[in-house]
């Protein structure tokens, strides 16, 4: 069977390829461009590695929930959805997405190693501080396709018997690496719906098992919920569950797709998990089930391999250093103080931006440039605090 091209896969749908005017249009969903972000939170969590305790499983190497309040904290834009920890075993709760993932990229990719209990930069984690972000998230993401310290499908907890004994999961270098030959197809810049992306690996023969038996995996009780009854383990059911984990989790945290989503208890993409037995109470089966349709970015071509070359899109800026200079004559009580303002040089334009727009220094600076912000005077010392809570360093 000849591979079809993913444009014309997506093509024979009107709801493949979808517009930006379209997605304005659509009552609850959430648009999150992820480039400039990625190349920011790398930073930040490096940094915060730096200075701060981050404690992780000796076994496991999964981040503690005291890591993922502070690593979730430090997000300048925020994870992708509120975080609400559990108030009892019955609640279903939508965790961190980003928060989780920094810190298993960061170890998987060799920026991160554990100190006992602790994760602490690496020789090569303090260098990549002063590398070029776009070439560490690369490096991350081809470490990523290769590591063995998760699966990503273990994090769909809804389903169960994924540690049993015997085995049970299969590799996932191979599923990584299917779903990556269909990335390498996708339009740059063009939005795809994630069910289409999804039969378009299926017609490609881009193919991926998640279980060697679907009988071990199941909802809720062993005997009556398992997946090994005919039509609990269709592609949609695991498969499609798994492609939606890496792109949401990983593929989007490390800026290489931007991501339009719903809740997932919103979601309509997928109800078929609904006739299966032990559902009754869940209001998803995935957390990622929410994710509607990615964008591949021009960040994401490049760690694909797909340019040659990266360089982060100047951004619009949304006042004139001119129109700052005019508001600042017009508070009286800069005048009185004589208030001055300073120029602050930023090493990129993604962190010029992420400052600009991030809630604790928004109102404390505006842009002047590509990667030039202008700070008044009196009000550096709380730029200063505050760029430090993002865990960026500011020389003189």
């Amino acid at each position: 069977m000849p591979l079809i091209t993913l444009r014309d896969a997506l093509t024979r749908s009107p709801v493949g390829l979808t517009s930006a005017a379209t997605l304005a249009q659509s009552e609850g969903l959430t648009l999150r461009l992820t480039e400039h972000d990625a190349l920011l939170e790398l930073n930040v969590m490096l940094r915060t590695l730096d200075h701060e305790r981050v404690a992780v499983s000796e076994k496991t190497a999964l981040p503690s929930a005291s890591a993922l309040r502070l690593l979730s904290g430090k997000l300048p834009t925020g994870d992708f959805y509120p975080w609400i920890e559990k108030q009892d075993k019955w609640d279903q709760q939508i965790g961190p997405i980003k928060a989780f993932a920094w810190p298993m990229l960061l170890q998987a990719g060799g920026l991160a190693v554990r100190n006992g209990s602790r994760l602490a930069l690496s020789p090569a984690g303090v260098k990549a501080l002063a590398a070029n972000p776009a070439e560490s998230l690369r490096t991350l993401w081809r470490k990523w396709l290769k590591t063995t310290l998760l699966d990503e499908f273990s994090r769909i907890d809804a389903i169960k018997g994924q540690t049993g004994t015997g085995r049970v999961m299969t590799a996932v270098a191979p599923r990584r690496k299917a779903i990556e030959e269909a990335l390498q197809q996708c339009p740059v810049q063009g939005w795809v719906d994630v069910d289409e992306f999804s039969r378009f690996m299926q017609a490609s023969e881009l193919n991926f098992e998640v279980t060697h038996d679907p009988f071990k995996l199941y909802i809720s009780e062993r005997q009556y919920g398992s997946l090994g009854y005919s039509g609990s383990h269709d592609w949609s059911i695991l498969q499609g569950r798994y492609i939606s984990a890496l792109l949401f989790e990983y593929a989007a945290t490390l800026g290489m797709i931007d991501v339009a989503y719903f809740d997932p208890k919103d979601s309509e993409r997928d109800e078929n998990f609904r006739s299966l037995w032990g559902t009754d109470e869940l209001s998803y089966l995935s957390p990622y089930d929410g994710l509607s349709l990615f964008r591949l970015t021009a960040l994401g071509a490049y760690v694909l391999g797909r340019t040659d070359s990266y360089q982060p899109q100047d951004m619009p800026l949304p006042e004139t250093v001119e129109s700052f200079t005019s508001r600042c004559d017009q508070d009286t009580t800069a005048l009185k103080l004589g208030a001055r303002a300073v120029l602050v040089e930023c090493r990129d334009t993604a962190t010029a931006q992420a400052i600009a727009e991030h809630k604790d220094t928004r109102a404390l600076c505006l842009r002047a440039g590509p990667k030039t912000l202008v700070v008044r005077s009196d009000k550096l010392d709380k730029f200063r605090t505050g760029v430090h809570l993002l865990g960026l360093g500011m020389v003189s």
